[in-house]
């Protein structure tokens, strides 16, 4: 379903990056539509579902879902997912066969991505809250268990027949792993910073974090209002929706789990006396549009880098006496947005010329304008021919810190090389690393620094 929309879009709109675009942002906005209607049927109260809905459609972490193409699966499976939920609701009231529709969405949301395995689960933690013993019983044997049958026989025949593996499993880090990122995506429920951010000070943005849920559980858990229900079923939902996603702290991994937590901020606002329910609400959703603003302008920087460097390349690619482009530091992320790719096959998409671009590092930058390098590059010159350049070494400012960090090829203890095909690395000292390129025929050579990449050594400029 992803990659079917994906080819939708591209015959739509051709390579304008637009339309992409576009379809995330309705994507978006149609799941915060569903959010309302879901939390509208499981709490009974119109006000507590638009609260809900809006609180979702303003979560910071989901810029990455709008801003990366590529981040839209998580929408298009909440799509699904919640249409499936949905498709359950009004099955039960006449729950006399098997829940077709709600197979089929399920299987479309399967197909979209695999964390959709919480179906199952999460309609039977509902049937398990119904009142009536009779109804829950018919619910879980007519409704839950086919989709659970359905479920395995897509992990077990479907996916090994088309994808030939299992896929990235939650053995992946099992242990102290995945609490931190349960805690870590927990935390950004309320406090959805950058995830560097989160990272760099896990203790102090925790704490900020569980104070913020204690209050609103302060305020909201009184005594003859219907939240304390709501908020169970609501939190119990997030951790249901969240088990798949404990392999990892990505930002888009929240895009699903957020609908619970809304509810469940949303209840407690709305349970609230009237002047301190909007007094909260209105101190989460500024501080929301503010961490929303922050996250916009990182991949606003993360965009212009991306231009500006496959603007380069293609210039490059025009001349004619370059066959091979290499970069020194290509920048993985800015400010926790997303740079890297395949530069050969984007040159490709883009019209260029066919040519290798060869990358000797990743290192993630906190800015667009950030120096990378640690002082001037240094030239070593062929003794045969004094003439002409045989080796370029750029020194890399690699010192780890919020949004900072040397991504790869992993590196040897301080003082040791290690060869690359296209030249050496070392990491002289704590935060710096050396990397020395060869100077080929037909090679020119780059790095990355402030936001643009700086030419090292061209092919026509060998000898100057």
């Amino acid at each position: 379903m992803y990659m079917m929309l994906h080819w939708i879009d591209l015959k739509i709109w051709g390579l304008s990056a637009l339309g992409f675009h576009l379809t995330n942002m309705a994507l978006i906005v149609v799941v915060s539509a569903l959010v309302v209607r879901v939390a509208e049927r499981w709490t009974d109260d119109t006000r507590v579902a638009t609260v809900a809905g809006v609180l979702f459609a303003l979560h910071p972490y989901h810029v990455e879902n709008a801003a990366w193409i590529a981040g839209r699966n998580d929408p298009l499976l909440a799509l699904f997912y919640l249409l499936a939920l949905l498709s359950f609701e009004r099955w039960r009231g006449d729950a006399r066969r098997p829940p077709y529709w709600t197979m089929a969405l399920t299987e479309a949301a399967l197909l979209s991505k695999e964390s959709a395995i919480t179906l199952a689960g999460l309609l039977a933690f509902r049937c398990m809250v119904l009142a009536d013993r009779r109804e829950r019983r018919r619910a879980l044997m007519i409704g839950v268990l086919p989709i659970l049958v359905q479920t395995c026989a897509h992990f077990l025949i479907l996916r090994p027949v088309a994808l030939a593996g299992p896929g990235r499993t939650l053995a992946s880090g099992f242990g102290m792993d995945w609490l931190k990122n349960f805690c870590g995506l927990a935390a950004a429920t309320i406090v959805p910073l950058e995830v560097e951010r989160l990272s760099y000070r896990p203790v102090l943005w925790g704490a900020i974090a569980v104070g913020a849920w204690l209050l609103l559980l302060g305020c909201g858990l009184r005594a003859g209002s219907g939240a304390p229900r709501t908020v169970t079923l609501a939190l119990s939902a997030f951790a249901v929706l969240i088990t798949p996603h404990i392999v990892g702290f990505q930002e888009r991994y929240l895009f699903l789990p957020v609908a619970a937590s809304s509810i469940a901020i949303a209840s407690l606002a709305c349970a609230a006396r009237p002047v301190l329910g909007r007094s909260l609400l209105l101190a989460i959703t500024l501080g929301w549009l503010i961490c929303s603003a922050g996250h916009w302008r990182a991949w606003w920087d993360a965009s212009t880098a991306s231009e500006d460097l496959m603007d380069r390349l293609v210039a490059e690619t025009q001349l004619g006496e370059v066959e091979e482009i290499v970069i020194a530091n290509v920048p993985h992320r800015i400010r926790g947005a997303s740079v890297a790719g395949d530069f050969q096959a984007a040159l490709s998409v883009l019209g260029a010329r066919a040519m290798p671009v060869r990358v000797a590092t990743w290192v993630s930058y906190p800015s667009l304008r950030a120096a990378a390098l640690a002082g001037p590059p240094e030239w070593t010159f062929d003794e045969s021919n004094p003439q002409m350049a045989a080796e370029v070494t750029v020194r890399l400012e690699t010192r780890d810190g919020p949004f900072r960090r040397y991504v790869g090829p992993r590196l040897p203890a301080d003082g040791f090389s290690l060869p690359i095909s296209i030249g050496e690395l070392a990491q002289e000292e704590s935060g710096i690393v050396r990397v020395t390129l060869r100077a080929t025929s037909g090679r020119a050579l780059f790095a990355w620094d402030r936001g643009r990449l700086v030419p090292l050594l061209r092919p026509s400029a060998a000898g100057s």
